[in-house]
């Protein structure tokens, strides 16, 4: 069994990293990462369901605490005191930690984890996520998406935003992050920066080329 372990590794490995020169980003989506170089975000030109792209994330050699996302904003002009649900088909393959869809409203916060529905591990077979949120009077955004924490991949097809009724229960999970040992990593990059020589703002004769 451990033989068959040592040779499925990197096979993984190996899938992952050839996909990667296939995700392109699609119009009007960002993308964000905890850690730099951080993650690859964007649709997999290789991957579809029932013929619908896929939104797709890619990470490697990543620590625990690591995570990044795809996402969409939209206005929250109408929609405050309403109920929302965003949902799709997720797929994902070796997650060591947790990836899955998230909503929330303003800016991300990870000391407030966003609502959030996720798989770790390998899952081929495509899976119906949603998460639903009430969304406070006088909000001005909405942040939607596909989130991977750790190391793995994960694609989301078929998504849909709508709004719902109060018969749909609102998801009480969250966002599956290591929030102290994120808090561990910041602290200890705060003090490698500050343990570096004062730098000097860069070209500020404004050369060109």
């Amino acid at each position: 069994m451990k033989f068959k372990a040592l040779i499925a590794a990197p096979i993984v490995a190996w899938l992952m990293i050839a996909s990667a020169a296939t995700i392109e980003r699609p119009l009007d989506w960002s993308s964000s990462s905890s850690t730099s170089p951080g993650y690859q975000a964007g649709v997999d030109s290789t991957v579809v369901w029932n013929g619908k792209p896929a939104l797709t994330l890619l990470g490697t050699g990543q620590t625990p605490a690591a995570f990044g996302d795809i996402h969409q904003w939209v206005g929250g002009w109408g929609y405050g005191g309403k109920r929302v649900r965003f949902s799709g088909m997720l797929r994902t393959s070796a997650v060591d930690l947790w990836a899955g869809v998230y909503i929330n409203t303003g800016m991300f916060s990870p000391r407030a984890m966003p609502s959030g529905v996720g798989k770790r591990g390998t899952n081929a077979q495509w899976q119906p996520v949603s998460v639903v949120i009430d969304v406070p009077q006088d909000v001005e955004t909405i942040r939607m998406g596909l989130i991977l924490v750790g190391n793995g991949q994960a694609w989301l097809s078929d998504l849909k935003f709508e709004e719902v009724g109060s018969e749909v229960p609102v998801t009480t999970s969250k966002v599956e992050i290591d929030l102290a040992h994120m808090l561990r990593e910041h602290e200890y990059r705060l003090q490698q920066a500050k343990s570096q020589p004062k730098s000097m703002p860069a070209n500020l004769e404004l050369r060109i080329k």
